[in-house]
C-alpha cells in the first residue's frame, strides 16, 4: 500500500533530475561566460596591440627626432664664432647649443620612458597590458562590468564546487569512521 501512495519516482530519480538540471544550468553559465569572455579578451587583445603599436610608433618618432636634433647640435657647434668675435656673439652661440642640448635631454628622457613602459612588468603582467585594460575599461564600462559579474559568478560557482567535494569528502570519512567504530565495537 505504501507504495500505491508514493509518488511513483525512486529517490535515485529526483537526484539525476537535480543534477541534470544542475548541469544545464551550468551549461547556460558556461556558454554566456565563454560569450562574455571571449567578447572582452578579444577586444582587449586588439587594445593590447594597439598600446603596443603606439608604443613602437611613439619610439619610432622620438628615435627621428633624436637623430635630426643631434644634426642641430652638430650644425650648430660647426658655426662657432671664432677667436676674435664679439662676446656677445659667442653668449649667443652657447646659449643655442645650450637649449639644443637641453632639448636632446629631454628627447632622450622620453624615448626611454617609452621603451620602460614597453617593457616593464608589474605584479599584474605586462605595464603596456595594464595600460589596455585601462584603456578598454574606461572606454566600455559596460563590457568591463559584464566581464567582472562573469569572473565573479565563475568564481563562486567553483567555490561551491569545492565546498560540495569537500563536503562530500567529510561525509565519506564520517561513514567510513563509523564503519570502523562498529567493526571494533563488535570484536
Amino acid at each position: 500500500m505504501e507504495a500505491v501512495l508514493s509518488t511513483g519516482r525512486p529517490r535515485d530519480t529526483d537526484d539525476s533530475l537535480e543534477r541534470v538540471k544542475a548541469l544545464r544550468d551550468e551549461q547556460v553559465l558556461f556558454a554566456e561566460t565563454a560569450e562574455t569572455g571571449s567578447l572582452y579578451n578579444n577586444t582587449l587583445a586588439v587594445q593590447i596591440d594597439s598600446k603596443f603599436a603606439q608604443a613602437e610608433k611613439l619610439e619610432e618618432k622620438l628615435e627621428t627626432l633624436i637623430g635630426q636634433q643631434q644634426a642641430k647640435i652638430m650644425q650648430i657647434e660647426a658655426q662657432q664664432p671664432g677667436f676674435l668675435s664679439l662676446p656677445g656673439l659667442r653668449a649667443k652661440w652657447n646659449q643655442q647649443i645650450q637649449l639644443q642640448q637641453a632639448y636632446m635631454q629631454t628627447l632622450v628622457g622620453r624615448i626611454d620612458v617609452v621603451r620602460e613602459i614597453r617593457n616593464e612588468m608589474t605584479p599584474r603582467g605586462p605595464r603596456i597590458e595594464e595600460l589596455a585594460v585601462r584603456k578598454l575599461r574606461f572606454h566600455n564600462p559596460g563590457m568591463a562590468a559584464d566581464f567582472d559579474a562573469m569572473m565573479t559568478s565563475t568564481r563562486r560557482h567553483l567555490e561551491q564546487e569545492r565546498a560540495l567535494v569537500l563536503k562530500k569528502e567529510q561525509e565519506k570519512k564520517r561513514s567510513l569512521s563509523l564503519v570502523v567504530h562498529k567493526s571494533i565495537d563488535r570484536c
